[in-house]
């Protein structure tokens, strides 16, 4: 009974040690891509609206381009904008999900933020 005891315990901690493991080796790269814009866009009679000034953004992370797709999940379509001057050689993707407040309702929708610099 004792033994195993001893080897469920171990058991458990290995299994936690795994689940913590991977984590350890991540890269954190949302230095490479800002995406806090993405807390103050929404979309009005089907045009993406952006509450941040985004030349003023581009400027102040001395980024050249940036390019935002939004699809509502759920949904067909998407919205997509484009600001700055694009350079093929030199650029970084993130994706993610964010809320959208679309018109008079709130949407789960996927985002893409290509920036260049």
């Amino acid at each position: 009974m004792g033994a195993m005891i001893a080897v469920m315990a171990i058991v458990t901690v290995l299994m936690v040690f795994l689940a913590v493991f991977p984590t350890a080796f991540e890269s954190d790269d949302d230095d490479d891509v800002p995406i806090h814009f993405m807390d103050n866009v929404s979309v009005t009679d089907g045009k993406m609206i952006f509450k941040t000034n985004m030349e003023e953004f581009l400027k102040k992370e001395d980024i050249k381009g940036i390019k935002v797709i939004i699809r509502p999940i759920g949904f067909d379509g998407s919205y997509s904008e484009m600001f700055g001057s694009f350079d093929p050689d030199n650029i970084t993707v993130k994706t993610g999900t964010i809320v959208l407040p679309v018109d008079d309702r709130t949407l789960n929708a996927e985002y893409e933020v290509a920036v260049w610099s």
